[in-house]
C-alpha cells in the first residue's frame, strides 16, 4: 500500500510517500516541501500547494492519505 502523508501550512506544506508491506515493514520512497511567499496572494499559494500535491499524488497513485492537523500558536 502506498501511503501519501501531509503536514499542511500555507508557508510549508511537507509531503511523504512510503510504501507499506506490512506494520512492521515501512519503505519512505520520497519527500519534499512545498514553500510559498506570503506576499503572493493567498489564492495563488493555495494553487501552488494543490498543483504540487497533485503532481505527487499522480506519481506515487497512493491508496491512502494522512493529513496532520493544523495547529497555530
Amino acid at each position: 500500500m502506498i501511503i501519501l502523508g501531509i503536514d499542511p501550512g500555507l508557508s510549508l506544506t511537507g509531503w511523504g510517500v512510503v510504501e507499506a508491506f506490512s506494520r512492521d515493514e515501512i519503505n519512505p520512497l520520497h519527500y519534499g516541501c512545498i514553500k510559498t511567499m506570503p506576499s503572493i496572494p493567498l489564492i495563488q499559494r493555495l494553487q501552488t500547494i494543490n498543483t504540487e500535491l497533485q503532481s505527487v499524488i499522480d506519481k506515487y497513485k497512493p491508496g491512502v492519505a494522512a493529513i496532520d492537523r493544523v495547529v497555530f500558536f
